[in-house]
């Protein structure tokens, strides 16, 4: 179930004393990473899709040498670009409608990765999409002074797995991806886990902690949303209708 993932850099102010490992909420740094989120398909709306598309890319700063994806989203449409709800399809068009936020946990420094589903939501790494047409399909970079960091990575080189999680926040009202995916028509998406990432650890921050910047598994995705069961029921009882009909006939 659990799926996704990334426009400027986030600012990080002083770090916490009790700090536990940071890292670089973004999607889009230049030469590094560059990834988007996507609507849900209008033909398959419950169907999830993840992977970079070929103005996606991962890299290690040289815009020359970057890796891009080969995914399309057919049927989809990015996230935002503006600040009221126009696009393909109504309120997919208001970033501010769309919570993206991290969830992490400490990994064990192995390939072994914790359980996505044990994965807790990092509060200080939460933001909304773009409203401007330039940043469509991309989160702003939340501001964070006094960061305490990822739950359970600590050490002098803490490593964790995460994920991105997106959800359709009905004007601030849905403020946590569970009740996203509890909500009836509820429109929620999670990126594929980063395993074993690592971290900078408080007590060696220079400048700007490292972010998830040249990991490939940091990837674009899709979005899913459930039809309401009052929709359902009558997309049934209209099926029921138009097969009894063919009967008659």
């Amino acid at each position: 179930m659990k799926k996704i993932l990334l426009t400027s850099l986030m600012s990080v102010g002083a770090l916490g004393a009790y700090a536990q490992g940071t890292l670089n909420f973004t999607d889009n740094d230049y030469g590094k990473i560059n990834t988007h989120i996507w609507s849900p398909s209008t033909t398959a709306p419950g169907t999830p899709q993840s992977g970079n598309t070929a103005s996606d890319y991962f890299g290690t700063g040289n815009i020359n040498t970057v890796t891009h994806g080969t995914q399309t989203y057919p049927n989809s449409f990015l996230i935002g670009g503006s600040a009221v709800n126009t696009g393909a399809n109504g309120n997919f068009g208001n970033g501010n409608n769309f919570t993206v936020q991290l969830e992490a946990l400490g990994s064990s420094g192995t390939s072994t990765s914790v359980a996505l589903s044990s994965l807790l939501p990092v509060s200080q790494y939460t933001s909304t999409i773009n409203t401007t047409a330039s940043g469509a399909g991309q989160w702003r970079p939340p501001t964070i002074v006094g960061d305490p960091g990822i739950p359970g990575a600590g050490g002098t080189a803490p490593t964790a797995d995460f994920a991105v999680a997106c959800w359709y926040n009905a004007g601030g009202t849905i403020t946590t991806l569970a009740a996203a995916q509890t909500t009836p028509g509820g429109t929620w998406g999670e990126s594929a886990e980063v395993v074993n990432f690592a971290l900078t650890a408080p007590s060696s921050i220079t400048g700007q902690p490292q972010g998830f910047n040249s990991d490939e598994n940091a990837v674009s995705f899709r979005l899913t949303s459930v039809p309401e069961p009052r929709s359902i029921a009558l997309g049934v009882m209209a099926a029921g209708a138009f097969i009894a009909r063919r009967r008659k006939s």
